[in-house]
């Protein structure tokens, strides 16, 4: 169970990055900053 939910918790934390990094890129692409 606790397998179970590390791999949960590391596929969230994996989809959450890619969101984040999806969000930059389109910020350098439009030249803005956070």
């Amino acid at each position: 169970a606790i397998k179970l939910i590390a791999t949960k918790l590391g596929v969230s934390k994996f989809t959450i990055y890619s969101y984040l990094e999806q969000i930059r890129v389109v910020d350098q692409s439009s030249s803005r900053t956070i």
